[in-house]
């Protein structure tokens, strides 16, 4: 089968394509980037997916999306972009389908449509986004369903993730490793808060497995490894797999934030991101997220690695590739007429 991943330059990108090629499929690329390791593409397109124009041509004769592009970093964005990018960019690719009758899609979304919540949300719990990243992609998932319920043969699957972590990921856990690596990590609070998170290639394992069972409508799956893990017991699991002995020591929520309140204003500042915020220590030692996933393993799935493996692979990339690499932060530009003009295919063997 001929299929389109947007995004799949990306993390979960790299990971998904590689499964999908084993499995025999050919790939279409489109990204804003180009992949940096030798990606199975039978093409690739630096193209933008708010870019009626050039989102046709990627498209052509392919028989399926993976829908993977989206802004999603927590600062360096503004709030049309989120809604510029997450909703009319699949409004474009939707409309895409619809012309060159492709009926099939999964779309990556995600468990923050859900908001700040004391609950354990599942699929069928109340949406309430309180950030324009949550608040784009559930307006994302609202097209989606219109765009099946147009059409009785069209099918999509979509997957809301926790925190996605892996090798090749320079996100929250890639900061927490670091810390923990140079010796700057002190726990905040007591580290009793859970928190729900999934390995990229559990994820992209129940992705393809959910697809491959999808049948026509809109199928939406939070997903989340089982057992949740507390944040003391990540970071206790990083710390062994680091060689090192598990931090006795904690400080109290508000003197953390206190102490990085300086970074925080030089980021509004500067725009720049910095790898510790006030927003990712909150996120991290405070808040209790955890989400329901009980059903997509109810369909069957075995997650084929556990999340203390999962964590002590991160730290194997780290340690061996991931700390001598630069960090880098794709932002999608406000517009995609900011995009170079005359962008090109770029083939792949």
């Amino acid at each position: 089968m001929r299929i389109l991943v947007t995004g799949g330059s990306g993390f979960i990108g790299r990971c998904l394509v590689e499964e999908l090629a084993k499995a025999g499929h050919e790939l279409v690329n489109l990204d804003l980037c180009r992949p940096e390791w030798p990606a199975p593409f039978a093409r690739s397109l630096l193209v933008d997916i708010r870019d009626i124009e050039l989102v046709p041509e990627a498209m052509k004769g392919c028989e399926a999306v993976f829908h993977l592009a989206a802004a999603h970093h927590d600062t360096g964005i503004d709030v049309p972009t989120y809604f510029d990018v997450n909703e009319n960019g699949t409004r474009v690719v939707l409309q895409v389908m619809k012309e060159q009758k492709v009926v099939d899609l999964c779309f990556t979304s995600s468990v923050a449509v859900y908001g700040p919540t004391a609950d354990e949300p599942s699929e069928s719990s109340p949406v309430f986004p309180a950030l324009p990243y949550g608040a784009s992609k559930l307006a994302a998932e609202r097209l989606i369903a219109e765009w099946t319920a147009a059409d009785p043969e069209r099918r999509a699957l979509v997957l809301r993730p926790a925190v996605v972590f892996g090798p090749h990921n320079f996100a929250n856990m890639y900061a927490l490793i670091r810390q923990l690596h140079s010796r700057r990590f002190i726990q905040v609070g007591s580290g009793a808060n859970q928190k729900s998170m999934c390995y990229v290639e559990n994820l992209v394992a129940a992705m393809l497995y959910l697809w491959a069972q999808c049948q026509p409508g809109t199928r939406v799956f939070n997903y989340a490894d089982q057992p949740d893990m507390s944040s003391r017991q990540i970071a206790t699991e990083i710390a062994l797999a680091l060689g090192q002995r598990p931090s006795a020591i904690s400080v109290p929520l508000g003197l953390a934030v206190a102490l990085v309140s300086p970074l925080d204003l030089l980021g509004r500042l500067t725009g720049q991101t910095f790898p510790v915020s006030a927003f990712r220590i909150r996120k991290f030692a405070a808040s209790r997220t955890v989400f329901d996933s009980s059903a997509v393993f109810q369909t069957g799935f075995v997650a084929p690695v556990t999340l203390q493996n999962g964590l002590r692979s991160m730290v194997s990339w780290y340690l061996g590739e991931g700390q001598k690499l630069q960090p880098v932060w794709r932002i999608p530009p406000a517009s995609w007429q900011a995009m170079p003009s005359g962008t090109q295919a770029v083939s792949q063997s």
